[in-house]
């Protein structure tokens, strides 16, 4: 372990060792984390509509945006200031991964380049999950609110105060963290794009695995617990790919973030096929396991990350 651990750090960004650390999330990690939030959601939506008393149902805003009320007799979620609370944990986790950068310069062997890659390792590794998850919501959630907002059969728009508070809400949410994707911009050009192109025969064959894999799990599981009688190919179909989408939302941020990664070894001296090995060794779940039990900093990196 410890001769493996030395070999990718060497070939690294060297400022990682001794700031953020190169250990990440293991990729087991991420398919747990969906599958809980996966849970989380249906089991608030399950209550939700309990006590509200309308049909129970264990769907999730996107389930419900892409099938249509049609199709699963629910009417769309509504926008709530739980929603604008819940959002503004990536604009936090952002301002937190900055208090952590003006620490960089400190660091033995630090230089400029160097930390402006240990920053974007910071944001893609760590703050692109929530900030994706928050952006992907508050869009469906605009759709959501557009539909609600249209005129009614006497053509009078409906006016509710209460309606402007949530619009005020959602604009501020997706205004907030689109400021925060910016941020994403120079590191996607300089870092992620250049690793896409290199390593996109590894990078797609991941990405279309899991996600298959995933929409295929949810749509039986799923559906096996609804049992649903009268839906047809069509609504599975529909369903499967509303997944895909899910899935896409999701691993789509592992992706990103592998090839990232990928640009800490490859720019700093890792030959084409190291570059692979390195970050899958980065991801070692013993090793990031001690690092987690060891670092504060890094623990709420780590609770932060997925919401």
């Amino acid at each position: 372990m410890g001769s493996t651990s030395s070999y990718y750090k060497n070939l690294g960004n060297p400022v990682l060792g001794t700031f953020i650390s190169f250990e990440v999330q293991p990729y087991w990690l991420f398919v747990v984390e969906l599958l809980f939030l996966q849970l989380l959601q249906r089991i608030y939506s399950l209550i939700e509509s309990s006590c509200k008393k309308k049909k129970k149902h264990i769907y999730i805003a996107l389930e419900l945006s892409i099938l249509g009320t049609k199709r699963t007799g629910v009417s769309l979620p509504k926008y709530s200031v739980l929603d604008f609370i819940l959002s503004l944990i990536s604009v936090g986790h952002f301002g937190y991964a900055i208090y952590l950068q003006t620490k960089c310069t400190n660091q033995s062997k630090a230089t400029a380049w160097r930390c402006y890659n240990a920053f974007g390792y910071q944001l893609y590794n760590y703050v692109l999950p929530s900030l994706i998850s928050v952006l992907v919501e508050a869009f469906v959630q605009l759709g959501n609110m557009v539909k609600a907002s249209k005129v009614d059969p006497n053509h009078q728009v409906k006016r509710n105060p209460v309606n402007y508070i949530k619009w005020a809400l959602l604009i501020s949410t997706i205004v907030l963290n689109s400021l925060v994707f910016v941020a994403f911009i120079p590191f996607f050009i300089s870092n992620v794009f250049p690793m896409l192109i290199a390593y996109s025969w590894v990078l797609i064959c991941v990405l279309a695995a899991l996600v298959l894999a995933y929409a295929t799990f949810i749509t039986i599981v799923v559906n096996a617990l609804r049992q649903c009688a009268d839906c047809g190919c069509v609504y599975f179909l529909k369903f499967f790919g509303t997944h895909c989408v899910v899935g896409l939302q999701v691993f789509g941020c592992l992706v990103l973030s592998m090839a990232y990664n990928y640009s800490q070894y490859s720019f700093f001296g890792a030959d084409y096929t190291s570059v692979i090995w390195c970050e899958y060794q980065s991801r070692d779940t013993t090793v990031w396991y001690q690092r987690l039990t060891n670092d504060s900093e890094s623990l709420i990196q780590n609770l932060l990350t997925p919401f």
